[in-house]
C-alpha cells in the first residue's frame, strides 16, 4: 500500500507540473500521443487521427513518461521521463511504433529539473527548460538543447526567469512563460529567438500550451476553458470550448483545424474546431488520458 502510495504521489506532482501539448507541426494529421493511467502506471500511448483503440508505446516498470513532442516525420517522440520515485529523471525519445526508447540526459531530480522537450523547427536539436537550485535553495530554469540523438547539452538563454519553453514549428523561435519570483507582480508570456533577442511580450497570464502549425497562435488554458490568442499579442482571444469541471493540456492538430485537449470531469480526451464549436469526447477508454500531442501523418 505505501509503494503504491509513493507512485500515486509522484505521478500527480509529475502531471500536474506543467502543460503537456508541445509544438504541433505542420503537415496532415497523424498519431495523437497522450498519457494513459491504468492501474497506476502511466505510459505512452497513441491513438489515430480517427480515434478508435489506443496503443500502449512503453510499459517500462521503472519509469513514467510523460510531456511529449513529435519530431517533424512523425516518426520520433521525445519525451520527459522520471523514475517511480522521482530522484532521477530527464529527456528521452522512443519511435512512434514503440521501438528505440533511449534516455538521453539523466539529473538527480532533488537538483536537477527537466521540462518541456519540444524539437526544433530543423529537426537537429530537442530543447526543453532545464533548472537547478542556487545557494539559497530556491529554483533557477534556464533554456537547454541537446542534439536530437544525443550528445552534449548546451545552454541557451535564462536567468532564472524563463520556464515552460515551447519551440515554434516553422522558425527559430521560441514562446516561453516568466515567472515572477516574489509572486508579487504577473507571470508573463514572451517569444524570443533561441539567443534571446526579437524578445516580444505577448501578454500576461497566459501560459502557451501549443503553437498552431503556422506558428501564429498560441493556445492555451484561460479561466478554465480552452483558448487561443494570436502569436504577437494582437487582437481578442478566441474560445475555443468550455467542457465539464476542468479542460487542461490542449493541442493543434498540424493541418490547423482542430484542437484536442484534456477534461478532468470525464478522463477521456475531446476535440472541437479550432475556431470553436463541435466540441466532443475523442477517447472512451479505461483509465485516465492527459496530455494529448498531436504529431503530423509519418513521412
Amino acid at each position: 500500500m505505501r509503494a503504491r502510495s509513493v507512485l500515486t504521489a509522484v505521478i500527480g506532482v509529475a502531471l500536474a507540473a506543467a502543460p503537456g501539448a508541445l509544438a504541433a507541426f505542420p503537415g496532415k494529421n497523424g498519431l495523437i500521443a497522450f498519457v494513459q493511467i491504468k492501474h497506476f502506471s502511466p505510459d505512452i500511448w497513441v491513438v489515430r487521427p480517427k480515434g478508435g483503440k489506443g496503443k500502449d508505446l512503453t510499459r517500462t516498470r521503472r519509469f513514467v513518461e510523460f510531456l511529449f513532442s513529435f519530431f517533424f516525420d512523425g516518426r520520433t517522440i521525445a519525451f520527459l521521463w522520471t523514475n517511480r520515485t522521482g530522484i532521477q529523471q530527464g529527456i528521452g525519445i522512443v519511435g512512434a511504433n514503440g521501438k528505440g526508447l533511449r534516455h538521453l540526459t539523466t539529473g538527480n531530480g532533488t537538483s536537477d529539473f527537466y521540462e518541456h522537450p519540444s524539437w526544433s523547427a530543423d529537426g537537429k536539436s530537442i530543447l526543453y527548460t532545464r533548472g537547478h537550485n542556487d545557494s539559497n535553495g530556491e529554483p533557477v530554469w534556464e533554456i537547454w538543447s541537446i542534439p536530437a540523438h544525443g550528445g552534449a547539452q548546451q545552454r541557451l538563454l535564462g536567468d532564472g526567469g524563463p520556464r515552460l519553453s515551447v519551440t515554434s514549428p516553422i522558425g527559430s523561435q521560441l514562446a516561453y512563460l516568466v515567472i515572477d519570483p516574489l509572486g508579487q507582480g504577473e507571470d508573463v508570456l514572451e517569444t524570443s529567438d533561441f539567443s534571446g533577442a526579437n524578445l516580444v511580450k505577448v501578454g500576461g497570464q497566459a501560459p502557451v500550451s501549443d503553437w498552431s502549425p503556422d506558428g501564429k497562435r498560441f493556445v492555451y488554458i484561460a479561466h478554465l476553458a480552452v483558448t487561443t490568442r494570436a502569436a504577437d499579442g494582437s487582437g481578442n482571444p478566441t474560445l475555443v470550448a468550455r467542457g465539464p469541471r476542468r479542460d487542461e493540456d490542449p493541442s493543434y492538430s498540424p493541418d490547423g483545424r482542430f484542437v484536442i485537449w484534456s477534461n478532468e470531469a470525464t478522463h477521456d480526451l475531446w476535440i472541437a474546431n479550432a475556431g470553436g464549436g463541435g466540441a466532443h469526447i475523442f477517447t472512451h477508454q479505461p483509465g485516465f488520458a492527459k496530455e494529448p500531442t498531436w504529431g503530423p501523418a509519418r513521412h
